[in-house]
């Protein structure tokens, strides 16, 4: 029957928390004056929460398509935990090269995009891994 709902619903849910606390304690210890804080704020998001995205959502369409009607119990939560895996997956490339650490573009640029992701992961996990009736 696979992973029970509650593990699936603490990867979904957790995986972004940790990624956001993490990136916040390294962005303390990297920044060091007052002068880089402003010029980290004045940067734009857009640019990782695009990035993450379009990195993340063809592969998770492609494991939601191959294991369409796979999950006779915890679809929903199943498709939100692989889209929150694909998107850590995919976060870690995005920050190797985003040079950011205010915890405002963390927020916005790496952690938003795993919400998002966890959404959209539900919605499709409901229409394309669950059984059909």
């Amino acid at each position: 029957m696979g992973r029970p709902q509650p593990q699936l619903i603490a990867i979904a849910i957790g995986a972004p928390v940790l990624i956001l606390a993490a990136m916040a304690a390294l962005g303390r210890l990297m920044l060091g004056d007052s002068a880089q804080l402003v010029a980290s704020l004045l940067r734009p998001s857009s640019h990782c929460f695009a990035m993450t995205l379009a990195a993340a959502l063809p592969p998770l369409l492609a494991v939601l398509y191959v294991r369409r009607n796979s999950d006779p119990v915890h679809a929903r939560a199943h498709g939100a935990a692989l889209a929150v895996a694909f998107g850590v997956y995919v976060g870690l490339m995005v920050c190797a090269w985003c040079p950011d650490v205010s915890i405002r573009h963390i927020a916005l640029g790496h952690v938003a995009p795993l919400l998002l992701l966890a959404v959209v992961g539900a919605v499709l996990g409901r229409k394309l891994l669950a059984l059909p009736a």
